[in-house]
């Protein structure tokens, strides 16, 4: 029997390679129905040195690339390979526009504190009832996926709108104070409060700066945590939460939340460079709360 070429033994080696690599990936079925229970497979050699990984929704909007926005689930032990998930329809519009993420991290505050994103193949959603704001599509994300329950998306997504006016944007970094307010009114979200946040990152507040009205969604200080079990977290701006119809598995604790990214545009080159002053100080602002949010979900 002739021994195989150089050609086709390329060949075997590349798709031997192939295989190997699918099987080490998240799989999720190809389309998943809005507000359906779905199982997530996470190989256990996936995710290596590290007790514990959160799981994400990733979304591309149209025209950039694809970025965690928010999780499914906040924490579970590392050595977990299958779980059950479901998708709010509130996150976006149906479409061939998702995939699941997965990171691990450690609690003990002592070892590294996450690894990077591991992704599933692309997924159809049916169902979903949200559709992309005006900064999405644009390619920024809405805050910290680590501190954003998916089922709170579209109430972030609903303070971006009301609140991130490029007037606003424009008026200094004290403006967005009732748009980050407004995001710890989200249900599940926890963040500090403006004025802790603020301190701790060195941005004084300015005299100068239009500041919303009062009257704006203002967060609560006994706003719900996070919570901490390997279901969905999916609740709406408008409603308690969500529980799931099967029992779900209780095999979690509550760890620190990993430091993640800041909130930068989501896509590989940034938006044009600004051509007056004026926008010089909304790119600004807008870039330190972007900070801001990265330093919430690293205290957390």
């Amino acid at each position: 029997m002739r021994s195989p070429s150089i050609p086709s033994l390329s060949a075997l080696l590349l798709l031997s390679g192939a295989s190997t690599a699918l099987a080490t990936k998240i799989s999720v079925p190809s389309t998943i129905a809005a507000g359906a229970e779905v199982t997530v497979t996470i190989p256990s050699d996936l995710i290596k040195g590290f007790d514990n990984f959160r799981v994400y929704l990733s979304t591309t909007p149209p025209g950039w690339a694809s970025a965690a926005v928010c999780y499914l689930v906040n924490s579970t032990p590392i050595n977990t390979e299958s779980l059950k998930v479901q998708i709010p329809p509130t996150v976006g519009p149906s479409g061939k526009t998702y995939s699941i993420a997965a990171r691990g991290f450690n609690g003990d505050g002592k070892k590294s504190d996450s690894a990077g994103f591991q992704s599933s193949n692309d997924f159809e959603l049916t169902g979903g009832t949200g559709q992309w704001s005006e900064q999405e599509l644009q390619g920024f994300s809405m805050s910290n996926p680590d501190t954003i329950p998916c089922g709170s998306y579209g109430c972030i997504k609903d303070c971006n709108t009301k609140f991130l006016t490029d007037d606003i944007r424009k008026a200094g970094i004290n403006a967005y104070k009732p748009a980050y307010e407004c995001f710890a009114a989200c249900p599940g979200v926890k963040l500090p409060s403006w004025e802790v946040v603020l301190a701790q990152s060195g941005a004084a507040p300015s005299s100068s700066s239009a500041v919303a009205s009062s009257t704006s969604a203002v967060a609560s200080s006994t706003v719900a945590p996070a919570p901490t079990n390997n279901t969905t977290a999916y609740t709406n701006c408008t409603s308690t939460a969500y529980v799931p119809s099967s029992t779900a598995q209780s095999n979690t604790t509550s760890l620190k939340t990993p430091g993640a990214p800041t909130a930068v545009p989501t896509a590989p080159s940034a938006p044009a460079p600004p051509a007056n002053a004026a926008s010089s100080i909304q790119i600004s602002a807008t870039l330190l709360f972007a900070g801001i949010m990265g330093l919430v979900a690293f205290q957390l």
